[in-house]
């Protein structure tokens, strides 16, 4: 077990008065993964694409946990220099409680030392996932026409740059701008 297979938060990361645990998912999480994605998406990941996705080495998943119930989950994929998000959600009832920051903000730290940047690619009318990116430190990077073919709908290409990670403070960036 490494330093990153269970991370505890301090509470004052998250408003909810249980702590948040940050960990490596587990077979026992594909469930609740699962429901989170379903609550989530138009197009949620059948529980075949993601056993395909956690088979391969380059992929991974981190799950937050609070008082033993899984309510949020980041999977990505480490490729060249990059981690590339492919599903981020929180469970509905602990949205904007700093889960979803504290996720990404741990899997900036675990491949912060082999990587340069996380990507997300993100669909246009998703504007609450465009702005809670940002407020991480993502920005915007160009536009990918009809990226989603079956909606004929076009992504953001949004990057985080770990160099900046470590200093990145979302007070400071809301008011510069």
């Amino acid at each position: 077990m490494n330093n990153h297979d269970l991370l505890a938060f301090d509470p004052s990361y998250c408003r909810a008065n249980s702590p948040t645990i940050i960990r490596n998912f587990t077979r026992d999480d594909v469930p609740a993964i699962l429901a989170i994605e379903r609550d989530t998406f138009e197009y949620p990941w059948t529980v075949q694409e993601f056993d395909f996705c956690m088979s391969l080495d380059r992929c991974g998943c981190l799950v937050a946990e609070r008082e033993g119930d899984v309510v949020g989950y980041v999977v990505y994929e480490r490729r060249n220099r990059t981690a590339r998000l492919l599903s981020v959600a929180v469970l509905d009832t602990e949205r904007r409680s700093g889960v979803g920051s504290a996720l990404l903000r741990e899997l900036a730290a675990l491949v912060g030392a082999s990587l340069s940047e996380i990507v997300g690619v993100v669909r246009e009318r998703n504007v609450v996932a465009q702005v809670f990116l940002r407020s991480v430190g993502f920005r915007a990077k160009w536009i990918k026409r009809k990226y989603y073919s079956a909606a004929d709908e076009d992504a953001y290409r949004m990057t985080w740059s770990l160099a900046d990670a470590e200093n990145y403070d979302p007070v400071v960036a809301r008011r510069a701008g």
